[in-house]
């Protein structure tokens, strides 16, 4: 990414809610007479304004039914049921992007057959906008059917206007940037209050490894300064698989009451790499009809390389190849005709990491 910041990536929340869904594998014998149903959704409150580092307590309630039964339950993926999805519907000043997860939701009145089901959101200042109940889980008791269905498409929108007050709000740079695969990374940053400017001193920020922000990234971070400043210094093997970044709310470093967490900021981040290529002839010049190398070294292990020919003004794709573990490549070059050739070897941009070609070598097609 140009620039010194490193980019946030928000949480899609079709994507947030297929990933927990393919946690789920209900059985194949179940039927919409059997099916466990929402009825409703409630929330006990439709306004919340929180303040600072502090949390608010809000209960969810869902209205489950079932021939069979409804059971608190967990998956072999972790997953538990029923659970809700909350996530931020409605722009605002807050850097929570989705409510993390909870334990499951206990059965508060009726029976697990046509009952009402109770769990909490704690709600933070940063949660500053509109946050909606984009999902609902629920496994029926003898594991024969699953429940998971998006209220808003049976009719139910259960909706939390949050208005957050001297809100927390960290930022985040990335040293160097872009930084070259393979190499140690440090993040730096601040958290200040978006109203007032001023530091907040001792506040938890967090930085994930391999962990996105659809769960619940609790664990010990690292405190800021008396100026809101932080930094920490990730090696080259973590580099790369920083996901998800927090602000902790007061209470403790792990964040965590009762299984539920509280954040004033939570959200996916996604630093820039820059792969580097270099790309050598095993000679400048060859016969009609003939081909030649093309080797060099890359710091894309394991990822596919590309080799170009320049056609007029355009790069055309001529072969493919895959990085070794050594680092090295080799690709085969041939040129369709008398006169001479620029070849480069270049890595397809991803998520990660951006545009990476060699320089270009030149092919003299002799007679």
């Amino acid at each position: 990414m140009k620039g010194t910041s490193v980019r946030v990536r928000k949480c899609s929340i079709a994507a947030l809610a297929l990933l927990s869904t393919l946690a789920v594998t209900p059985a194949a014998h179940s039927d919409a007479s059997t099916a466990p149903q929402l009825l409703d959704v409630q929330l006990s409150e439709t306004a919340a304004t929180v303040s600072g580092l502090e949390w608010h307590d809000v209960v969810v309630r869902l209205h489950l039914t079932s021939p069979i039964g409804i059971a608190p339950t967990t998956d072999t993926e972790g997953s538990t049921y029923p659970s809700v999805r909350f996530d931020r519907t409605g722009a605002g000043r807050g850097q929570v992007q989705v409510a993390p997860d909870g334990p499951a939701f206990t059965l508060a009145s009726g029976t697990p057959q046509d009952g009402w089901w109770q769990g909490l959101v704690h709600v933070t200042a940063g949660y500053d906008g509109t946050f909606t109940v984009t999902h609902v889980w629920a496994m029926q008791s003898d594991f024969t059917a699953v429940l998971s269905v998006d209220p808003r498409t049976i009719g139910i929108n259960a909706q939390l206007q949050v208005t957050g007050v001297n809100i927390p709000h960290v930022t985040i740079k990335q040293a160097p940037d872009p930084v070259v695969n393979g190499s140690s990374l440090t993040l730096t940053g601040t958290v200040t209050g978006v109203d007032t400017g001023l530091p907040f001193a001792g506040v938890t920020v967090g930085v994930r490894v391999d962990t996105a922000c659809i769960g619940s990234p609790t664990g010990p971070g690292f405190p800021t300064a008396a100026d809101g400043s932080w930094h920490q210094a990730f090696p080259k093997w973590d580099a790369s698989e920083l996901n998800c970044a927090f602000i902790a709310a007061a209470h403790n470093p792990s964040a965590t009451d009762n299984g539920i967490a509280e954040y004033v900021g939570l959200f996916n981040i996604d630093p820039d790499f820059h792969e580097w290529i270099s790309a050598q002839l095993a000679s400048g010049t060859v016969r009609a009809g003939g081909a030649v190398a093309v080797t060099g070294k890359s710091s894309a292990i394991r990822e596919p390389l590309i080799l170009q020919r320049l056609v007029r003004s355009t790069w055309r794709t001529v072969g493919t190849s895959t990085v070794r573990l050594s680092g090295r490549f080799t690709l085969v070059a041939q040129p369709p005709s008398r006169g001479t050739w620029r070849y480069r070897v270049l890595r397809v941009p991803t998520r990660h990491n951006e545009f990476a070609a060699s320089s270009s070598v030149r092919i003299l097609v002799a007679t």
